[in-house]
């Protein structure tokens, strides 16, 4: 048996003739497991991408590829030595003709995952050496929240998390699930999960811990907990905290000395909720109307948080829509009035509810020849949600921070272990514009779309 990892977590396999035919859980806190169960299935599928291709008309002439054919052609199988040199020039053309800022070369990675064997991060090294590629800033998982915690409460909102699933346990005794289904979304992450969290979730499920699931369907995690669920309307998450709020600050359950010691701009907050301009309260009763939960089921919902120390872990999902940046900025509020910040196992927080955080992490040292760039690498950074305009090649210039952004003109794209296509919300929209590059170069080890989209 041989040990592999993987973002599913940590295995054991058993290999015979170059296939795996057995596979079995390293640790004993896997998660549901059945993710790296599928791996015989994903290794030997007939997807796999096992020679390199190249598109017909690409290969015929690279000076005329024809896009519009891109996603409609047949591949040509071709050697090692041919696919390498058309690379190459695709990319030495894009150089010299236009700069780095004519190459993109981002991707999600979730296809790859160590030091060394991460095709994103050898993609972008190579990038960095030739002088310097596109690349974005913010993406669309947590776009709102990267912006709003890290201006509001001046960390990261991905990493390091801020509290572990042990200090819950020992601290809290109300647990908060809002927009967050931490059974689920803790068994894969960005890097390699142990899963110890698992044995954690056991120990909340038999706590005398009060258990709450804030969602628009009763989760997987509600079930599992045999949370107290309360079902909102979709996008009306806002509304609910800040009719919270009202009932908090006109009870006398929040913490005026937190506020003023702590917290910049809570008169105006005030002044809002208490309808002080516009002559609508926002309190309970409104927020019931809007959020489709009962009054009472609200109030009694506040006052518990209210009477005992109170862990909100919320989830990506709650700022998902329009104006999803106000869903953020409400749940911080909440939490500042119900004075759990800085408390070990309360609070607020968003890391510990996916991706395995909270568990305890084993880190691998940075590699200086992969993880810093050259210093004549000219890095060219627009925003995610951005970059399907910057291949439509239309918009010149966006705002950013109170700052002036040049939209690179791009020409050719190369990603690793990642799918475009998989991650942008209009995928015709992204296929018209794929079609305006010279060239798509993609290392994949499936048939992915972008795969099966590219030159």
């Amino acid at each position: 048996m041989k040990l592999g990892a993987n973002r599913y977590g940590t295995y054991y396999a058993k290999t015979q003739d170059n296939k795996i035919t057995n596979i079995e859980p390293f640790s004993p806190h896997q998660g549901l497991f059945e993710l790296n169960l599928a791996m015989q299935d994903v290794l030997n599928h007939s997807s796999r991408v096992k020679h390199p291709y190249v598109r017909k008309s690409f290969l015929d002439d690279p000076t005329n590829p024809k896009p519009e054919l891109r996603g409609k052609e047949e591949f040509v199988r071709v050697s090692w030595e041919v696919a390498l040199d058309l690379t190459a020039q695709s990319l030495k053309q894009a150089y010299e003709k236009h700069g780095a800022s004519a190459v993109y070369g981002e991707s999600y990675f979730w296809g790859a995952n160590g030091r060394v064997s991460n095709g994103r991060r050898c993609v972008r090294r190579m990038l960095d050496l030739m002088g310097g590629f596109v690349s974005e800033s913010g993406d669309y998982s947590l776009g709102a929240g990267i912006v709003v915690f890290e201006r509001v409460l001046g960390r990261d909102v991905y990493f390091p998390v801020t509290d572990n699933w042990q200090a819950v346990l020992k601290n809290a005794k109300n647990v908060v699930f809002w927009g967050a289904n931490p059974l689920v979304t803790s068994e894969i992450s960005s890097r390699i999960p142990l899963h110890n969290g698992y044995a954690c979730f056991e120990k909340l499920r038999q706590s005398d811990i009060k258990i709450y699931s804030v969602d628009v369907f009763k989760n997987e995690s509600a079930k599992y907990f045999n949370a107290k669920t309360l079902l909102l309307r979709p996008s009306t998450d806002t509304a609910m905290m800040i009719g919270m709020c009202h009932y908090l600050y006109t009870n006398n359950l929040h913490d005026d000395k937190f506020l003023e010691n702590n917290c910049v701009g809570f008169d105006k907050f005030k002044e809002y909720f208490m309808g002080e301009k516009d002559g609508v309260v926002k309190d309970i009763a409104w927020a019931s109307e809007i959020c489709g939960i009962a009054k009472d089921e609200i109030e009694g919902f506040t006052l518990e948080l209210a009477k005992n120390s109170t862990k909100i872990i919320c989830g990506r999902s709650i700022q998902r829509s329009d104006h999803g940046e106000q869903a953020y900025w409400a749940i911080i509020a909440l939490s500042a009035m119900l004075d759990g910040f800085g408390k070990a196992g309360e609070g607020l927080d968003i890391g510990i509810g996916f991706g395995g955080c909270g568990d305890v992490v084993y880190k691998a040292p940075n590699m200086k020849n992969f993880c810093e760039s050259p210093k004549n690498s000219k890095l060219h950074v627009i925003p995610s949600s951005r970059m399907i305009e910057a291949f439509e090649g239309k918009t010149q210039t966006l705002e950013q921070n109170g700052e002036v952004i040049n939209m690179p003109n791009i020409k050719v794209m190369i990603s690793a272990s990642g799918n475009l296509f998989t991650r942008h919300q209009d995928s015709n929209r992204a296929a018209i514009a794929l079609r305006k590059l010279d060239a798509i170069i993609t290392l994949e080890p499936f048939w992915t779309s972008q795969a099966k989209f590219s030159d």
